[in-house]
């Protein structure tokens, strides 16, 4: 009887161990999660941006990883520069920084998708694309 119930457990007992095993694959990566500064003036998000332009074409084009999450990324036609060296006229890409540290990455609503002349306080990332300086600040509506 003895070894009858080895045979049986030993089996269990190993599938249970690789499914355990296995399982903790599938669990989630920590991502970033960032404390965002509080731009409360204009003038504030100027000091903290490389770049400040404006534009009326803001078009939404897929997403950019960043923080560990898949954040809105935008085209960007710029019409005016007022900081940085970016030509009016160019094209850039854009990511609307998120707030990766719940499950809302845009708490309150993606600031790039905004309609009209917007004037955004732009940063330059490691990969070389520009973004909004926080989930919560970065972009103006002009009109």
């Amino acid at each position: 009887m003895r070894t009858h119930v080895i045979r049986l457990v030993l089996p269990i007992a190993t599938a249970l161990a690789m499914v355990v095993g296995l399982s903790s694959c599938w669990v989630a990566q920590p991502r970033a999660c960032a404390s965002w500064p509080d731009y409360v003036t204009t003038a504030q998000m100027e000091e903290a941006a490389s770049d400040v332009v404006v534009s009326d074409s803001v078009n939404a084009r897929g997403t950019e990883e960043i923080f560990g999450v898949d954040a809105a990324a935008y085209d960007i036609t710029v019409t005016e520069t007022h900081e940085g060296e970016i030509e009016p006229g160019s094209e850039i890409r854009v990511i609307s920084t998120p707030d990766s540290c719940g499950t809302n990455f845009y708490p309150e609503g993606d600031q790039l998708g905004a309609a009209g002349l917007l004037r955004l306080y732009l940063i330059e990332n490691d990969d070389g694309t520009f973004q909004t300086l926080s989930p919560f600040d970065g972009v103006e509506t002009i009109r």
